[in-house]
């Protein structure tokens, strides 16, 4: 089952979003986006500073490799080592 197929039409998240579907916290979030393994985009009003950042979702999910890197974070934040 996919992980977003219950949420089919939510295409883009913020990153509580990220972190309540795949465990994954947004200093890593952005490490992904930076090294563009995940699609995300700034939402602002037209001359303003700041906005908010949200993620694809479905590139985040469709990716193995941040999905095994998610994996190996959990594990390593969970006591015992294992999710």
């Amino acid at each position: 089952m996919d992980i977003l197929e219950a949420n089919q039409q939510v295409e883009y998240g913020r990153f509580a979003d990220l972190e309540r579907y795949f465990g994954i916290k947004p200093s890593a979030a952005y490490e992904l986006i930076g090294r563009g393994k995940i699609k995300s985009a700034v939402i602002k009003k037209k001359g303003a500073r700041s906005g908010i950042r949200v993620i694809n979702l479905e590139s985040f999910a469709n990716s193995s490799e941040v999905l095994s890197n998610a994996d190996e974070h959990r594990a390593s934040t969970v006591p015992g080592g294992e999710a």
